[in-house]
């Protein structure tokens, strides 16, 4: 397993703290008191995107801006089909996944920019990695020729890579999302001694000798009534996508996500210390007040956000 630069963090709620009122600060002139509709909200199981979905969720509350409407990639066909007001702000979910890694992503995020030129656009702090960058610098026009985009990155590679692509005024940093959600959790005053030994699974993970066959991912804490209830929201995502029809699912889907999130609280809070190469793995730790280990994934995403943000 590939080693970050920076092998380990301990807890600062005082520096969180100061992270989630930069979020405030940020996105206030851009949405205190708008209209909203949430784009490519994540109807899938990676714990990691619900965290920055509660997080984004958070900061529109607190910031009073109402989200009329909520789209993920699996109906956002209704989205195109609907008359959007051109004051409401679309707000695309953040994360890690700008780039030619999840192309489902990417060209939901390049369609939104294509077909309302008007309307205020956010992206919200993102990760960006390409495979074959030149590709995208070569086609990157559609962002750069939009009057009113703005795009959100979380660590200083992020912002080398999009400065080539974006003008000065599209382009700002801010922390992931997730940040908003440091006094979500009371800090235990005493910590149990062991560690969890968290490697993720997936196309980001680094393969290799050091992969740990039996260790947690998120994956792990699902059962299979978990399983089922998340293949029936696809099913109604497609109903809604199919018939043009609004069946609830995007409430509906906090509600389950957020259980999700809070078995992944208490299966923590068994653990005083995580050894992880996903970077949620590391940010849910310390949000719980926790000693992390660090490895990373395939593009070092780990390391950059920690030493933009955290060190």
């Amino acid at each position: 397993m590939e080693s970050t630069g920076i092998n380990s963090m301990q807890p600062n709620r005082a520096r969180w703290r100061e992270l989630k009122e930069q979020l405030l600060l940020t996105f206030s002139p851009k949405l205190r008191g708008k209209k909203v509709v949430y784009l490519d909200y994540p109807l899938h199981l990676n714990l990691g995107d619900l965290l920055i979905y509660k997080g984004t969720l958070t900061l529109l509350e607190e910031l009073g801006a109402q989200v009329e409407m909520s789209f993920s990639t699996s109906n956002a066909d209704r989205f195109f089909r609907t008359r959007i007001p051109e004051d409401w702000v679309l707000l695309l979910h953040g994360g890690g996944n700008f780039g030619d890694i999840y192309s489902i992503h990417q060209a939901l995020r390049e369609k939104v920019i294509k077909h309302f030129p008007n309307n205020p656009i956010l992206i919200m702090p993102q990760s960006v990695h390409f495979n074959e960058p030149e590709t995208f610098l070569q086609n990157c026009s559609l962002y750069r020729e939009h009057k009113n985009l703005k795009m959100y990155v979380r660590d200083q590679e992020s912002f080398n890579f999009m400065s080539q692509a974006l003008t000065p005024e599209q382009l700002l940093m801010a922390p992931d999302m997730a940040t908003m959600l440091i006094d979500e959790w009371t800090w235990p005053q005493q910590m149990p001694e062991r560690t969890l030994m968290f490697r993720r699974k997936d196309c980001e993970s680094v393969s290799g000798a050091d992969a740990v066959e039996d260790a947690f991912d998120w994956n792990s804490l699902y059962t299979s009534m978990d399983m089922k209830k998340f293949r029936l929201f696809n099913r109604v995502s497609g109903l809604e996508r199919k018939h043009d029809i609004n069946l609830f699912t995007s409430p509906l889907w906090v509600r389950f996500s957020n259980a999700l999130i809070n078995r992944a609280v208490n299966f923590y809070q068994n653990y005083g210390q995580v050894d992880t190469d996903r970077l949620h793995g590391a940010i849910l730790a310390l949000l719980l007040g926790k000693s992390v280990l660090l490895s990373d994934n395939c593009y070092n995403k780990i390391d950059r956000y920690m030493r933009c943000w955290l060190v």
